[in-house]
C-alpha cells in the first residue's frame, strides 16, 4: 500500500471534510443532514484535464473542477445523503467523482467542483 503522506509530505495540505446525514425534501425543497466535519490531509488539488470531465454533466466549465487525491474515503451524492464538501483557502467544493485506486495503493482519486 502506499502511504501517500510519506511519499509525498510536500504536496499535502490540510482540508476541513463536511459529510452529511441523510436529508429530505420539505415543501419541494431539498434540506440537507446535519454535517459532521473533520479536517483530512490531501495532495494539492491541481486542474482537471477535459479528459477526465467525459463522466460528468456536460455544460460544466472546466475552470471550476481540480483534481485530488486522499487516503479517506470521500462520497459522492448517493440516495438521501448528499456529496462530501472540502474546505480549502476559505473556498468551498463539492465531491463530484471518486476513483477508487485500490489495487494501485489504497488510495482515490477524487474530481472536486468549486461551489459558489
Amino acid at each position: 500500500m502506499i502511504d501517500l503522506i510519506l511519499l509525498f509530505p510536500e504536496l499535502l495540505v490540510s482540508a476541513t471534510l463536511a459529510r452529511f446525514a441523510g436529508g429530505q425534501y420539505a415543501g419541494g425543497e431539498w434540506v440537507p443532514g446535519a454535517a459532521s466535519t473533520s479536517v483530512i490531509q490531501i495532495i494539492k488539488p491541481q486542474p482537471v484535464a477535459s479528459d477526465e470531465l467525459d463522466p460528468l454533466p456536460q455544460g460544466e466549465r472546466v475552470k471550476d473542477f481540480l483534481k485530488t487525491w486522499s487516503v479517506t474515503e470521500l462520497q459522492t451524492r448517493d440516495g438521501g445523503e448528499d456529496s462530501d464538501r472540502l474546505t480549502l483557502g476559505g473556498k468551498v467544493y463539492k465531491v463530484v467523482s471518486v476513483e477508487d485506486r485500490d489495487l494501485e495503493g489504497g488510495y482515490h482519486k477524487v474530481i472536486i467542483k468549486r461551489v459558489f
